[in-house]
């Protein structure tokens, strides 16, 4: 079925798909799959952990999160959901990415809110409401300074990681079909932020 995401680390690929299963990848072999895990729903966002090869998190839409180990196979940590928004499907993450150098995990929900969760206990620090719509898209720069969110309000917005403030915000795109921007990047060596929409428009920021 439909692959939803990819993430990257060296030569490993991880995917996954609305068949229900995250599989793991190395496109140098003659046989690239290397494993599939595919039991707790279907995923929704993937991404690997600290940039640790060994490690990498996933959202479900049970409204569950994970960390597995790709050389055991096994889950390692369940992360503890907002107990604020226990039972509320506008929970669900459209998006989660992993800090490339601190144990945070970032993840984007349909309830408006960015979460920031600690990966060595799955635990919530921190929750703030950064949109006026779902959350579809997060990005870190390259330095680390910077997350960059996109909405299905239109807008994309640049947060300071350290006080997780709000810096700028810049109304984008327009909408289509209730929808509006599906996601955001930045340059990975040059100041440039970049976005896509419904509308069928990618727009770069200098």
């Amino acid at each position: 079925d439909a692959v939803w995401q990819l993430a990257v680390a060296g030569q490993k690929l991880l995917s996954c798909s609305a068949d229900g299963s995250v599989r793991l990848w190395d496109a140098n072999l003659h046989q690239p799959l290397l494993s599939t895990f595919n039991n707790e729903g279907i995923p929704i966002s993937i991404d690997w952990l600290m940039r640790d090869t060994n490690q990498f998190v996933v959202t479900y839409d049970t409204l569950k999160t994970f960390i597995y180990d790709t050389e055991t196979g096994q889950i390692v940590r369940q992360f503890a959901n907002d107990h604020a928004s226990f039972g509320d499907p506008n929970y669900r993450i459209n998006r989660l990415i992993s800090h490339p150098s601190q144990p945070i995990v970032i993840t984007a929900h349909d309830d408006r809110k960015i979460r920031y969760f600690d990966s060595n206990s799955g635990r919530l620090i921190h929750s703030v409401v950064a949109h006026l719509e779902s959350v579809t898209s997060l990005a870190i720069d390259s330095q680390q300074t910077c997350l960059l969110s996109g909405s299905h309000d239109r807008s994309i917005r640049l947060w300071n990681l350290d006080n997780r403030n709000c810096l700028q915000e810049i109304t984008a795109h327009q909408k289509k079909d209730d929808e509006s921007i599906h996601d955001v990047a930045f340059h990975s060596s040059k100041p440039y932020m970049t976005s896509v929409g419904a509308d069928s428009i990618a727009k770069i920021y200098a």
